[in-house]
């Protein structure tokens, strides 16, 4: 075959154009909502809810300079029915079960979908970690459980939601700690939290920062004075928040 009669082969096009190199200008969001993926780009980090998005999706985002956690449910099961590790009580504000956190059938789920997930996330928001509030014994087990997530995936990025009565223990584990409703709530109407309960946050605050982990706070409003205060106070304290609406399906 002569020189002249050689063509390349046809390239498949790639999916999306490859990025610049670039950084995120915003810090942090939690978004459980589809799509916005060119809004998400511009967040350093972010928490999705894994079925709303492609591998290729995640993948993606990451290019673009994001970190992406994949929420990760640790003691409450959103399944319809009660399942063998199901407790006879459900959380009456999202009709979830609560769950028999060290039971043999829901840490191999927990451990199965966080494999599958950090195929393509960079880390997990592990949620629902306050059950030891609610039911003492699970504290045991809700803290070998994240111990044998970051045993599993010691790369991954480990973020808690709240769970303070795991501290300091859980700090061993997790690389940040995330405060939701740190100045606003949704809880009884959206308000700014009274007096107590900002002391409240502002106590969790200093001990997270005690152990040197990162720290992140996540707000609702409805108004712009709850946004603003919100977002006012979180930057006196030096902290990243973010703040949407019950559903965090707006970014």
């Amino acid at each position: 075959m002569t020189a002249s009669t050689i063509r390349p082969q046809a390239q498949p096009a790639p999916r999306r154009p490859a990025p610049a190199p670039r950084v995120p200008s915003r810090s942090f969001a939690v978004y459980y909502g589809q799509a916005s993926l060119e809004k998400l780009r511009s967040y350093r980090m972010v928490a999705l809810q894994p079925a709303h998005y492609s591998p290729e999706d995640i993948l993606w985002l990451r290019a673009q300079g994001v970190t992406v956690l994949a929420y990760l449910s640790v003691g409450e099961d959103p399944s319809p029915e009660r399942c063998v590790w199901s407790r006879r009580t459900r959380n009456a504000e999202w009709g979830t079960w609560y769950v028999k956190v060290g039971h043999a059938a829901w840490t191999a789920r927990l451990y199965a979908a966080a494999d599958e997930y950090l195929g393509h996330f960079s880390g997990l928001l592990l949620d629902t970690l306050d059950g030891a509030t609610l039911f003492p014994s699970d504290r045991s087990p809700l803290l070998r459980i994240v111990r044998n997530l970051r045993r599993r995936h010691p790369q991954a990025y480990l973020l808690a939601n709240r769970g303070f009565d795991l501290l300091p223990e859980l700090g061993q584990f997790v690389d940040g700690v995330l405060i939701e409703s740190f100045t606003t709530s949704w809880l009884d109407g959206y308000r700014k939290l009274r007096q107590h309960e900002l002391a409240f946050t502002g106590e969790m605050l200093r001990r997270i920062r005690t152990q040197q982990l990162d720290v992140f706070a996540l707000d609702y409003a409805l108004t712009d004075q709850q946004r603003r205060a919100a977002l006012v106070r979180a930057r006196s304290l030096g902290v990243s928040t973010f703040v949407g609406v019950r559903e965090l399906n707006t970014i």
